[in-house]
């Protein structure tokens, strides 16, 4: 379930249907290999093929995972800040 402001009556509904801001994350947009990295002292995940902070999966890329286990981002990209064209 989501609470991003866009659904019905702004209420919680779920993702990605009736006017929903967000998509349920698949395939290799689901944040996998959750570690420590001493490189970038910091907590690392894969997505999409590269390796990213736990702070911009978070903070830049605005995912978001909810209480049954799924991960889900914004649906306009364009929210979402990169310094790649990986998206």
């Amino acid at each position: 379930m989501c609470g991003c402001g866009g659904g019905p009556e702004s209420g919680i509904h779920p993702i990605s249907e009736n006017g929903c801001y967000r998509k349920v994350a698949t395939g290799n947009l689901v944040p996998t290999n959750f570690r420590y990295d001493a490189g970038f002292k910091a907590n690392v995940c894969d997505v999409n093929g590269y390796t990213i902070t736990e702070y911009t999966l978070l903070s830049q890329r605005l995912y978001h995972k909810h209480e049954d286990g799924n991960w889900s981002l914004p649906k306009d990209e364009g929210t979402m800040i990169s310094l790649g064209e990986e998206w």
